[in-house]
């Protein structure tokens, strides 16, 4: 594409700016990250909506304080993580949206980042409700 343009540059006229239409949504490695994003965080409302019911009234949220009493939460408070990954996947897709034109880096890095977070936030989930339930899947 960029060899086209150049290939169509004439010396001594005046440039024209180009339209960035064509680079918008042909990422092939933004549009497949984020994709594989927006999957996992369906899996991960799917993990939380199937398995609620057998939840205890308090689970073990917050791991990173002292071991007993102090780690749980209400069951409720499970909705937290795949909320957090939505708003996190939403806000890094909007920045790609608009960076694309200009920089299609940024949204490559943008799209890996959620697709790294939204893995971890999978394996994080099904961990915490493995440590009070055997996790029930679909079948």
């Amino acid at each position: 594409m960029k060899r086209q343009f150049f290939k169509q540059l004439q010396p001594g006229r005046d440039l024209v700016k180009i339209s960035v239409s064509d680079y918008q949504f042909n990422d092939r490695i933004s549009n497949l990250s984020f994709a594989l994003s927006i999957l996992i965080i369906i899996v991960c409302f799917l993990l939380v909506v199937v398995n609620y019911n057998s939840l205890p009234p308090e689970i073990p949220q917050y791991l990173q304080r002292q071991w007993g009493v102090e780690q749980l939460a209400p069951r409720n408070m499970i909705w937290l993580q795949p909320g957090l990954l939505l708003v996190f996947f939403l806000t890094n897709y909007a920045i790609s949206l608009f960076t694309m034109k200009n920089e299609p880096l940024t949204a490559r890095i943008l799209g890996g980042t959620i697709l790294i977070c939204s893995f971890m936030s999978l394996i994080a989930l099904w961990n915490s409700m493995n440590l009070v339930i055997s996790v029930k899947l679909w079948f």
